[in-house]
């Protein structure tokens, strides 16, 4: 999905030749996915969901006993992985 704002303000920060990577293009592209993902919670929870439908699925931790794995998780700095463990 194209979100101009944030590509036409850090389009606009290269066209003067400064650095589109900046604190201010980041927090304002964090604002703006808070906002998308509000809008969209709203049609998620009302239209979307559905009571009866399977919202866990119940873990066998034995079969993973011996199992290899990898963790990823988003922090508000950016994406961070665990590595394999």
């Amino acid at each position: 999905m194209k979100e101009p704002l944030v590509t036409g303000l850090a389009l606009a920060f290269h066209e003067k030749g400064y650095s589109a990577a900046n604190v201010f293009t980041r927090m304002l592209a964090r604002m703006q996915e808070t906002a998308i993902l509000a809008h969209e919670l709203l049609n998620w929870v009302t239209v979307e969901y559905n009571p009866n439908g399977k919202i866990s699925v119940p873990l066998d931790f034995e079969k993973a006993k011996n199992g290899q794995g990898m963790g990823l998780w988003e922090a508000p700095r950016g994406l961070s992985t665990l590595g394999f463990y």
